[in-house]
């Protein structure tokens, strides 16, 4: 069972807080301590649909057509060192 508040109570949670809804529609599938050897596709793919309904990008698999491009931040002041590319 997923829980947890936000606070302040007297603001909106941001859309990251959302994602608990996808996450308490798929529990009982992508639960580990019942569900043992799952593989993180697996569980993404069941997680995808909710997340991306939400806004947020989501890694398909494994290829580069489906990843999802980020900077690795290395360095002083988040300074970018340097960005993975495709």
């Amino acid at each position: 069972m997923i829980t947890g508040l936000y606070f302040p109570k007297s603001s909106p949670p941001p859309a990251f807080a959302f994602c608990r809804r996808a996450l308490r529609r798929n529990g009982d599938a992508i639960d580990s301590s019942t569900k043992t050897a799952q593989h993180a596709t697996c569980v993404m793919a069941r997680l995808r649909p909710g997340l991306e309904k939400l806004g947020f990008r989501v890694e398909k698999g494994k290829s580069s057509d489906d990843k999802i491009v980020v900077p690795v931040l290395f360095g002083r002041k988040s300074k970018i060192i340097e960005v993975l590319q495709r």
